[in-house]
């Protein structure tokens, strides 16, 4: 065989294409199954971190009384003991990040979004 039939015959090799479509049709959905999938994940465990982040905020607010930053704080007076409560409420939201470009059509931009609350009692010294 010359070179000038091998050539024919990578360049027929080459052109040839067998099951493009199909395995397009089969790659495609994966794909965005999988985009789909890693989003749910990311979102799960940004919400997590965020939890665990802010209610140690609030903890620690409650125990040193030391700068609050974005927290609250929520007295609750109970009137037959003559006793108050003081409770410290912090809130964080973050915005997520997008994987696959078409979901923020598909989901309105408040929903892609997370929100946490941490919530510690102080203690009250007399």
């Amino acid at each position: 065989m010359g070179a000038r039939e091998k050539a024919l015959v990578c360049r027929a090799r080459v052109n040839q294409e067998d099951g493009v479509v199909e395995s397009s049709l089969v790659f495609i959905p994966l794909l965005v199954l999988f985009l789909i999938s890693m989003q749910l994940i990311a979102t799960v465990n940004f919400r997590n971190i965020d939890a665990a982040l802010v209610q140690g905020q609030a903890s620690q607010y409650a125990i040193t009384e030391k700068e609050l930053g974005d927290g609250e704080i929520v007295t609750i007076r109970n009137s037959s003991a003559d006793k108050e409560m003081k409770i410290v409420v912090t809130h964080k939201r973050r915005r997520l990040f997008d994987l696959l470009s078409g979901l923020p059509q598909l989901v309105s931009a408040n929903r892609r979004s997370t929100d946490v609350t941490g919530v510690a009692v102080m203690e009250i010294s007399k």
